[in-house]
């Protein structure tokens, strides 16, 4: 790593903004025979252009970048020799904490192996070594110096609670896909474990989500599917809509083409989401009423259905889904507003599935005479089936539905990643996200779990709870 131009009282740089982000560093500079009389800061240097002397770019591909970098400076005492005055310079020791480098859209997979090799080669075998376990592991960067002392209690804390949160979740959204609920719980655990050690984000929390639950339906409704009568083929489908679309994430992730998000306009994203809000909550509707809608991709046919059937109408699910409806409401109020009751927020899904579950169990509700509320029923204890049997009679249609789900489900997760990143001051690698998000989700088919991605809810908790890594 080459220092940073120096003159005078610090670094300089053509074309590039500092800013300060904090003057009380923790994180020692370590200096044989420095000064002891140092102050540490940590600036960002945010550079539009950098481009070669010779013409070209920096990794050769003869377009522009934008890097971000996050130093930690010393900045020593100085003596000044005519009148005494003792000032701080920034001296020429510097320690980067994180560089972010928006990758150049014309970079090539070729390139980018090319350069790599380059770096590799410069090393010397030690080096070398550690350096790959770098790029293929990345989760090995904060293992290798995590502080068991600082960080442990507060990522128990953390995974416990998301742990928690993830259970009605995941169950909920699995009846968005249209799969039995013991699929949602499939999809909340590999998947998540194998995402922690490829991703790069140390708060995102992946999982089931609500979008693509809702793309997994649609998906296979418009195959003609139906969820009940249909039920292996449409289970068989799932998993390999995540099997593809993890494939064609770590392709992505492995072509470098994680800019592609950028070209993703916020009125697009709010659109889409909102859409898809509106969506599920018509898709639910037939549980909060008590008898079935007609299911459709257009809204006026499933709102006619809606109010064609309202002669079926049954009290007791209306009543029973709409007090744990404000409840939950509720628990989400309180946990943002209180922080005495901020851990009501996670654990407020969990408390209403458990108050239920009781209450069914106590009065049967869920018999015919007593209010034949739909339920659960019976959930497979155990770990989750290894699957080698994908589906791929319907090739064109899941590898298009696939493209999609991949597509979505990364521009969902690195909005929140990124997020986080600005937080909590470090920086995300978009190409990581897409390789990590891939092979959580390739792994997870193997394990019967249907597309995941990150959860908005549980990583905004993950890290209101003090996640660190």
């Amino acid at each position: 790593m080459s220092s940073p131009e120096n003159s005078g009282s610090g670094m300089q740089r053509v074309g590039s903004r500092e800013k300060r982000l904090d003057t009380n560093s923790t994180n020692p500079l370590y200096t044989p025979g420095g000064s002891q009389n140092n102050e540490l800061r940590t600036i960002q240097i945010t550079t539009p252009e950098a481009t070669r002397n010779s013409g070209g770019s920096l990794d050769g591909s003869d377009c522009k970048t934008d890097s971000t970098r996050i130093l930690q400076v010393a900045f020593e005492d100085h003596e000044d020799p005519k009148t005494g005055v003792l000032t701080k310079r920034r001296s020429t020791r510097y320690y980067e904490i994180a560089n972010e480098q928006s990758e150049p859209s014309f970079t090539t997979f070729r390139k980018f192996v090319d350069r790599t090799y380059r770096d590799f080669r410069s090393m010397d075998s030690n080096d070398a070594a550690w350096h790959m376990l770098g790029v293929l592991l990345p989760s090995y960067k904060w293992l290798s110096t995590y502080a068991i002392k600082d960080n442990l209690q507060a990522d128990v804390i953390a995974g416990l609670t998301v742990g928690v949160m993830i259970i009605p979740q995941s169950m909920a959204y699995a009846l968005v896909a249209g799969l039995p609920t013991i699929y949602g719980l499939y999809s909340s655990v590999m998947p998540v474990i194998f995402y922690a050690l490829f991703g790069s984000s140390r708060q995102l929390a992946v999982g089931p989500v609500a979008l693509v639950s809702l793309l997994v339906e649609a998906s296979l409704s418009g195959m003609g599917l139906d969820n009940k009568e249909d039920e292996g083929l449409w289970v068989k489908y799932a998993i390999t809509l995540a099997f593809l679309a993890g494939i064609f994430q770590v392709f992505m992730g492995m072509c470098r083409l994680g800019f592609v998000v950028s070209f993703l306009s916020h009125s697009v994203i709010s659109g889409f989401t909102s859409g898809a809000a509106i969506t599920i909550g018509l898709t639910q509707m037939k549980y909060l009423l008590g008898y079935k809608i007609d299911k459709s991709h257009h809204l006026n046919v499933t709102l006619k259905s809606m109010f064609e059937n309202i002669d079926k109408f049954q009290w007791r699910p209306f009543v029973m889904g709409s007090v744990w409806l404000m409840m939950l409401l509720t628990f989400k109020r309180l946990g943002k507003t209180r922080p005495k009751f901020k851990h009501l927020r996670a654990l407020g899904p969990l408390i209403i599935v458990a108050i239920s579950t009781l209450l069914m169990y106590i009065f049967k509700w869920n018999e015919e005479d007593k209010g034949n509320i739909d339920v659960v029923g019976h959930i497979e204890a155990g770990f989750p089936p290894i699957n080698t049997e994908f589906s791929f009679d319907q090739f064109g249609q899941l590898v298009s539905s696939a493209i999609v789900i991949s597509f979505v489900g990364f521009m969902e997760s690195i909005a929140i990643a990124k997020t986080l990143a600005a937080k909590n001051k470090y920086s995300i690698d978009a190409n990581q996200e897409l390789v990590g998000l891939g092979i959580a989700n390739v792994v997870g088919s193997v394990f019967s779990a249907y597309p995941i991605t990150g959860s908005f809810s549980r990583s905004a908790v993950n890290n209101d709870t003090g996640a660190r890594t």
